[in-house]
């Protein structure tokens, strides 16, 4: 097959029926995602599947989303069956997937009933236990593509700063946000010193947020897109969860569940309000930035006025003590 750089709706349809065989009498591409290009398909037999495909020349993503597959089935981790895929260089990526009839829990949030929160709280925190586990500690702290992955960092502190030094150069890629912000966060970092030095080098999924987490019916039926495992602390997932509840305007009490599930202490509810806060900033950077998307203009419009204004109030500190208040 002849295919483009940049895969479009095409290349997915030419893909799916050169790989499988079948028709597609229906495609449509999934609104999420900031990286990959993915799609429901059709196909004239009448089962669904799921396309993800990349740019030309991210194959080692989906090496990486492969190899994880591989490691995370022994686990309690429920996830699509992958059908097909393409890591050869020079070549469109693809990962083709049954389809999970579910929505992500972002979609679905609303929706759900209190006791229906205490559930998915109860089950996201059992994945996790699942997959700390079931995998060995990495050799070294942060995000991985495989165990052997190389240049992980020494401690945990190291991937803190490194994550704060992103958000900082996004906020300064666009020029619309304060990188002020970015410092105020690094500031409070040392208060937690002993605290990061005893974290391990545990694995956890650190993108299952209200987004990869498929949910019907007030259950979680699948857990997609894992391209990579972090190594470190796993409360960094919860407080993102949080973030992007906050983000949505919605109530955080899923949060409360899954941390009353893991029953954490008071420090680390404070680690997690600071985490929060770590994400805080670095959706700031967001605001603006492509991705795989059209760009739009960053100007002074009223969506991203009430966007960076909605975030710095989440940001606002009142004391010492009490640290994100509005968190």
């Amino acid at each position: 097959m002849s295919l483009p750089n940049v895969p479009t709706q095409q290349t997915a349809i030419s893909i799916v029926q050169s790989v499988l065989g079948k028709k597609v009498i229906d495609i449509s591409r999934f609104p999420t995602g900031l990286d990959n290009y993915v799609y429901k398909v059709k196909l004239e037999d009448g089962k669904y599947i799921v396309v993800r495909l990349n740019n030309l020349g991210k194959e080692a993503q989906y090496k990486a989303a492969i190899y994880w597959y591989e490691q995370l089935k022994p686990t309690n981790v429920p996830m699509p069956n992958l059908l097909a895929s393409n890591t050869v260089p020079e070549t469109i990526p693809y990962m083709i997937l049954d389809y999970l009839p579910a929505k992500d829990l972002g979609d679905v949030y609303f929706e759900l009933s209190v006791d229906q929160k205490k559930q998915l709280a109860k089950h996201m925190a059992c994945i996790h236990s699942s997959v700390a586990t079931h995998l060995s500690i990495g050799s070294g702290y942060g995000f991985a593509d495989s165990y052997q992955t190389e240049n992980l960092h020494s401690d945990w502190h190291s991937v803190l700063h490194a994550h704060l030094d992103r958000s900082r150069d996004w906020i300064n890629e666009i020029g619309f946000v304060d990188p002020q912000h970015v410092e105020i966060i690094r500031q409070r970092l040392p208060k937690y010193k002993a605290y990061f030095s005893k974290v391990k080098p545990i694995p956890f999924l650190h993108d299952t947020t209200t987004k990869n987490v498929l949910v019907d019916q007030g259950k979680i039926l699948g857990i997609v897109d894992v391209d990579s495992v972090c190594f470190g602390d796993s409360l960094f997932v919860p407080a993102l969860t949080k973030m992007a509840l906050l983000s949505m305007d919605a109530p955080t009490d899923y949060i409360d569940f899954w941390l009353q599930e893991i029953n954490i202490s008071k420090e680390q509810s404070e680690i997690v309000n600071l985490y929060t806060a770590m994400f805080c900033v670095n959706f700031m950077g967001e605001i603006g930035k492509a991705f795989n998307k059209d760009i739009s203009e960053v100007s002074n419009t009223k969506k991203n006025l009430e966007t960076k204004n909605k975030y710095e109030k989440i940001l606002e500190i009142d004391n010492e003590e009490d640290f994100l208040i509005a968190l």
